[in-house]
């Protein structure tokens, strides 16, 4: 048992009559339930086509800068390696000179190459002994005797245990020139494998950032380069991260614990353009990770263009449709008003038809209706019976003339007095007369004209006694 509104139980009955109340609604109003489901099919369609199209957009943007963090991992690989071959050169330079000077190395005589010799970035290059003391550097303002030995670019490689590593340090901001620098540093050894100090290149953070041609971020975009310790080498950017900060807690470090070494999300955390689609791929030759984001409202701007022409199309054709499934319900409650009122005619017509069958059928006279063409329309059965009349001659379409001759064939026919005008006339002229029929009875005839042209004529026996033959034949034609 189902409940109904209030709780109520409803029966087998009770349901059965409410779905068909339901269904005879659906039915009257048709054309508005069609029309609100192609509308409904309408916007499902271009729901689907919208949700597509922003998958694809989403696919598109991956795609995009999947291929900028590559071209980023191309430009920061080459300049490390500019740099790093800067350093080899240097130090090679310095092994010649430590060899001349007979296994020592003679830092007070060593002249450094100009930082622009070194290469397009104009690299600067310092030198530290096995003390920690800067002792040399090709940069204007270096601060020579300088204690680095608590620095992590110089602790690296006393810690290395001879090994030739290429060591990327965290960024230093310098307050007296206001520069932020990053240090790359490599050992300085003495045969037969001495640690003799560490030569040292320095990159400011924008050199690790191509800028010809820049690549395409958008306005609210970024791009960064951090270690995999986690800090912030270098970033750029509307949305761009604090240089030196500690930013293990990006997604990306866990995608590449996971052995994921690219990919692209989407972050939502940043809510002023969005969300960020954020692409990272990590170096294959440094402790690097390269990062681009870009702002999802830029990047899906396409499809938010498409989104919204697609809506406006949506809307138009849906307006359409409804306006045209209102006028055809409109159309539609007109047929069915006028439906039910040719129903309401249609009962009255058959009341009102069985009511004049019944009075044909009871009257006491014979009654026929004659169109314009002499053919009978209809007769009752008192008619029939008074002149002898089969089925076939009753029915609708026996002219005047068949039934005469019928009649006359089967003696049931007028006896005509001489001078009788109304016969004259014709039987689409009003008149009433009493005719003597062959058999001996007396009929009193009434005609009506109609104005088709044609009649309704009644028939009576009003005497059937012999002696009226007398009457009529001498008194009656004269009084007519």
């Amino acid at each position: 048992m189902l409940r109904g509104p209030g709780g109520k139980m409803l029966s087998g009955k009770m349901l059965k009559r409410a779905l068909a109340t339901s269904a005879s609604a659906i039915y009257r109003n048709s054309a508005i339930v069609f029309g609100c489901m192609v509308a409904a099919g309408i916007w499902l369609g271009v729901f689907l086509q919208i949700r597509a199209d922003y998958d694809n957009r989403q696919a598109l943007v991956a795609e995009e800068l999947n291929g900028l963090t590559t071209v980023l991992q191309g430009h920061v690989v080459r300049t490390i390696k500019e740099l790093d071959r800067a350093m080899l050169v240097v130090r090679d330079f310095i092994e010649v000179e430590r060899l001349r000077n007979g296994g020592a190395v003679p830092w007070h005589r060593l002249r450094l190459p100009q930082p622009e010799v070194l290469g397009e970035g104009g690299f600067q290059i310092g030198l530290i002994d096995d003390t920690g003391r800067l002792v040399r550097s090709n940069a204007p303002l270096a601060s020579h005797g300088l204690d680095l030995a608590d620095r992590p670019h110089f602790r690296a490689h006393v810690n290395s245990g001879g090994k030739d590593i290429l060591y990327i340090a965290t960024p230093i901001h310098r307050p007296l020139s206001g520069r932020t620098t990053i240090q790359l540093t490599r050992p300085l050894f003495a045969e037969p494998g001495g640690f003799t100090g560490v030569i040292s290149g320095t990159l400011e953070p924008d050199q690790l950032f191509p800028l010809h041609p820049p690549i395409a971020i958008g306005m609210g975009g970024s791009m960064s380069v951090l270690g995999l310790d986690g800090t912030v080498r270098a970033s750029v950017g509307t949305s761009a991260l604090m240089i030196g900060e500690y930013r293990a807690d990006l997604p990306l470090f866990e995608a590449i614990a996971r052995g994921a070494d690219y990919g692209t999300s989407l972050d939502q955390s940043d809510g002023r353009f969005g969300g960020q689609f954020v692409a990272y791929r990590r170096l294959e030759d440094y402790p690097l990770v390269v990062q681009i984001s870009k702002p999802k409202d830029e990047a899906m701007s396409a499809h938010y263009t498409r989104r919204a022409n697609y809506s406006l199309f949506a809307g138009a054709l849906s307006l359409i449709v409804l306006l045209g499934s209102a006028t055809g319900w409109r159309y539609q409650r007109k047929l069915r008003k006028t439906a039910e009122e040719l129903a309401a005619s249609r009962d009255e017509l058959g009341r009102q038809n069985i009511l004049f069958d019944t009075a044909l059928r009871n009257m006491s006279q014979g009654l026929a209706m004659f169109d314009g063409e002499e053919r009978l329309i209809l007769c009752n059965d008192r008619y029939a019976e008074m002149y002898r009349l089969t089925p076939e001659m009753r029915r609708p379409g026996t002219t005047r003339q068949q039934l005469a001759d019928y009649r006359r064939a089967n003696g049931v026919y007028f006896i005509r007095p001489r001078g009788d005008d109304a016969a004259r006339r014709g039987p689409r002229t009003a008149a009433t007369m009493i005719r003597e029929l062959t058999d001996g009875r007396v009929v009193c005839m009434s005609r009506v004209p109609m104005p088709d042209g044609g009649w309704v004529a009644t028939h009576e026996d009003v005497i059937e006694e012999p002696s009226f033959k007398v009457i009529s034949h001498h008194f009656l034609p004269g009084i007519l």
